[in-house]
């Protein structure tokens, strides 16, 4: 009696996908988003340059992150994502490596345009398109893996970053941190990521051939308003206002936050340490959004996560004005968590619920560059009013202000859900 050979089961392609996708944004957002804030105690110190000057230098890297972030996103839907990365993780590595050379402020902000310019290929609007092609059904889980390394490149950096600084300088811990992403992340965009499931004779989510194209998931991969189409719609217009002023509100206090608890008595070290809690506290978050983003109501968990950004200023608001404990600064970490890291996990699912997947790139990136507009603002707007004033009561006030408008506006506008192009701003 003949006996078949035993057959292996080859493991769906995709999830080294979603192995690199996390990488990079452990190493793109580690960078940017929580090891860059802390070297701004050296830099005041080493440069006697203002609060100001200080955050206007990520208002200018998050203004190149708005303006590119559309093209990003075209990018990948025509060139691929591969090379997308390949270009970005160059830029961004090299890039940050040469803040040793600054002495200027403008050296800073020339540099923060070119490292930002990286990060930007290397994040959301790139990351959309590519997890969006290679994955349907399992959109949600694969985008929540991925996206946790948001949270571990914030346990990671902050914690490496105090102690390169501590140990090397802020100079040579800047050319470290560079180099070691450039040399660790290439290689793996260059022989693993293929920017879509064909390019290796595979489809979507790994089902057979037959299943995909008797299924309606291969339909709705091809399924999708383009930008044009989606930009006449309300709900385009709500979410570019909510992303945009949502995360003004989460990016002006989040780097202010080592300035206003060294003033509350705390020391520097404290900010690192907390960073990397919010890092921490973020991996189960975005993965949760991730997970439960595509199966829970879109509208109530985007005001959910408004309402945890709003909480922050809120926060500031009660210690500077109303005599709140000093300790309460610790707590700012929370909202911060749960809330200023939601949207980047958010941003291509919702995008992909309202306006379907087939230019996901181009309409994500549209949001990744309101996302970043936010970004840039908020930080400028604390450090000006901060150094005019010397407090942070009035920019909290203006952070309240705008977080509670923002929420009201996404309550009242239309039902998020994927429409045709004849769902208009006049219907």
């Amino acid at each position: 009696m003949a006996i078949s050979p035993i057959t292996s089961i080859k493991p769906f392609y995709g999830w080294y996908i979603v192995g690199v996708c996390w990488y990079c944004l452990l190493t793109g957002f580690g960078l940017i988003a929580y090891a860059y804030v802390l070297y701004f105690d050296s830099w005041l110190s080493s440069f006697e340059w203002s609060r100001g000057t200080l955050a206007a230098s990520v208002t200018i890297g998050m203004l190149t992150i708005t303006f590119l972030s559309p093209l990003i996103g075209k990018g990948t839907d025509r060139f691929g994502s591969r090379i997308v990365l390949i270009i970005g993780t160059s830029v961004l590595g090299l890039g940050f490596s040469l803040l040793r050379f600054m002495q200027e402020p403008w050296h800073l902000y020339c540099l923060c345009m070119f490292f930002y310019t990286g990060f930007s290929a290397t994040s959301m609007a790139t990351m959309s398109s590519l997890l969006g092609r290679w994955f349907v059904n399992r959109r949600g889980l694969a985008i929540g893996i991925a996206y946790t390394g948001v949270g571990f490149g914030g346990v990671i950096f902050a914690l490496v970053t105090n102690f390169l600084i501590t140990q090397l300088g802020w100079q040579d811990a800047s050319t470290t941190l560079g180099l070691v992403v450039f040399f660790t992340q290439l290689p793996l965009i260059i022989f693993i990521i293929r920017s879509n499931p064909s390019d290796i004779g595979e489809v979507p989510d790994g089902y057979s051939r037959n299943h995909t194209q008797n299924s309606s998931e291969n339909t709705t991969i091809l399924t999708g308003l383009s930008l044009s189409e989606a930009a006449v719609t309300a709900k385009f217009w709500i979410l570019l206002l909510f992303f945009t002023t949502s995360l003004f509100s989460a990016s002006g206090i989040w780097t202010q936050m080592q300035a206003f608890i060294v003033d509350n008595g705390y020391p520097a070290s404290l900010a690192s340490t907390l960073i990397s809690i919010n890092g921490f506290i973020a991996i189960f978050v975005k993965f949760g959004y991730g997970y439960f983003g595509a199966k829970l109501p879109t509208k109530p968990l985007l005001l959910f996560a408004g309402s945890m950004a709003f909480f922050a200023p809120f926060i500031m608001l009660l210690i500077v004005e109303f005599n709140a404990p000093s300790n309460f600064a610790v707590l700012l970490i929370l909202p911060l968590a749960i809330g200023g890291t939601a949207f980047s996990t958010l941003i291509p699912i919702i995008s992909a619920i309202c306006f379907g997947i087939k230019h996901i790139g181009s309409i994500s990136g549209t949001f990744s560059s309101a996302f970043s507009l936010g970004i840039a603002f908020g930080p400028l707007c604390i450090g000006q009013l901060y150094d005019l004033t010397g407090s942070y009561a009035l920019p909290a006030y203006i952070f309240c202000a705008i977080s509670i408008a923002s929420m009201i506006a996404l309550t009242m506008g239309p039902k998020l859900r994927y429409t045709s192009p004849t769902d208009v701003i006049t219907n």
